[in-house]
């Protein structure tokens, strides 16, 4: 797959490559909307997402398409 169909994956190589400054050019609600790369490899969670991770119960299935930070925290207090 080349970098043109996959954006994300191609900022998060540009990212593990050393260019830390790499962006995810992104349009929501119809405005542009910019995200560093760097945000999927960070260490540490907003509290508004920590607190929805409290609430998850029984099985869970991590939908995301990042660095798996969100699957961490329910893994590490034993949650499968």
């Amino acid at each position: 797959m080349t970098a043109a169909y996959d954006p994300h994956g191609a900022a998060m190589l540009d990212y593990e490559r050393g260019i830390t400054d790499a962006m995810l050019v992104c349009e929501q609600d119809g405005e542009r909307d910019d995200i560093p790369a760097a945000f999927w490899f960070r260490t540490g969670i907003e509290p508004l997402e920590a607190a929805a991770l409290d609430l998850c119960r029984g099985r869970i299935l991590d939908v995301g398409a990042g660095t798996e930070i969100h699957a961490l925290l329910p893994q590490v207090r034993g949650r499968r």
